[in-house]
């Protein structure tokens, strides 16, 4: 999500690049525990979900997109492929930026 897959294979991209975003959803999602709740969070303790995103092994989705999205001031739009939908954050802010990436399974090509 952070980084696409292509840019970690071909060492375009450092994998530890994504530790600034990964770093404004933790800070996010620990603020606001009501929220980011265990049903929210996949099962997950509020706790347990932050350092686990904060993982360069973790993939988020749509939780860490909604947080990004407002933060960036960014309207985030991701055509998944395999169910053949796009997925809007950020569409009702009316930002002046749009970003748009194709999903396909759990791989995200920008």
């Amino acid at each position: 999500m952070y980084i696409s897959e292509e840019d970690h294979t071909t060492g375009r991209v450092p994998p530890k690049a994504s530790k600034p975003m990964r770093d404004i959803i933790a800070k996010a999602i620990k603020a606001d525990p009501v929220k980011y709740n265990s049903g929210m969070l996949e099962g997950k303790s509020n706790a347990e979900y932050t350092t686990w995103i904060q993982s360069l092994d973790s993939w988020g989705g749509g939780i860490e997109l909604s947080i990004l999205s407002p933060f960036y001031q960014v309207e985030i739009n991701v055509l998944d492929i395999k169910n053949n939908r796009m997925n809007r954050f950020g569409e009702d802010k009316h930002f002046k930026k749009r970003w748009v990436s194709k999903y396909i399974s759990c791989v995200v090509i920008n």
